[in-house]
């Protein structure tokens, strides 16, 4: 094995070793204030509720947030209303098309509950035909903006400068199945298995007659 692989291992070891123990800061769409309903079943004249939340995290942003700038697909062909969590200090754009939204508070939010969520928008859906299987995401904006959030969403940290910081958009189902929330991290059977692989000692090379 090359000194480069066993680093690579040895890096991918301690950075899975560490996911138990540290969480990242996400925007994702929930069908709970709690944001811990991740999918849902909707019939034809049946109005729901997409409530979408930064849930922070133990990195850089869990201290909290001042803004959030993002987007949100797979909503644009349901007939919807938005309201913006009332303690924004500002809240422009809309969050469920491709120039998204930026969402800014007056004061730190460090978030609700045990899983700490911070409320950013509430979107009422409703639908006269059948909603049809889909995956709802949150995404980057497709408008020119900071470099930080041209490839990812962003929350805004409660420092002096208000640092842009780039987050996870998770995903929510309707009439598309069941999921769980939370982030499924990869397993050490993973990586071991990978390790394993990439140490069994091969064969010598046939050596030439001359010497």
């Amino acid at each position: 094995m090359t000194t480069s692989r066993v680093i690579t291992i040895a890096v991918m070891i301690a950075s899975f070793s560490m996911s138990a123990a540290a969480s990242p800061t996400s925007i994702g769409v929930f069908f709970d204030t709690d944001a811990t309903d991740c999918d849902t079943s909707v019939l034809p004249y049946w109005p729901f509720n997409v409530y979408v939340s930064a849930v922070l995290g133990t990195d850089v942003a869990g201290s909290g947030i001042r803004g959030a700038t993002f987007s949100v697909d797979g909503l644009a062909d349901i007939v919807r209303s938005i309201t913006p969590n009332p303690a924004a200090f500002i809240a422009v754009g809309d969050p469920a098309t491709p120039y998204g939204c930026d969402i800014l508070f007056s004061v730190c939010m460090t978030g609700e509950g045990p899983r700490r969520v911070v409320p950013l928008y509430t979107i009422e859906c409703f639908s006269t035909e059948s909603i049809s299987p889909r995956t709802v995401s949150v995404q980057r904006t497709s408008r020119p903006c900071d470099a930080c959030c041209r490839f990812a969403p962003c929350v805004m940290l409660c420092d002096a400068v208000l640092t842009l910081v780039s987050v996870r958009g998770s995903q929510a189902l309707i009439n598309n199945g069941s999921c769980t929330v939370g982030v499924q991290a990869s397993t050490w059977t993973t990586v071991k298995s990978l390790f394993t692989a990439n140490t069994v000692l091969q064969p010598p090379a046939p050596r030439s007659g001359k010497r």
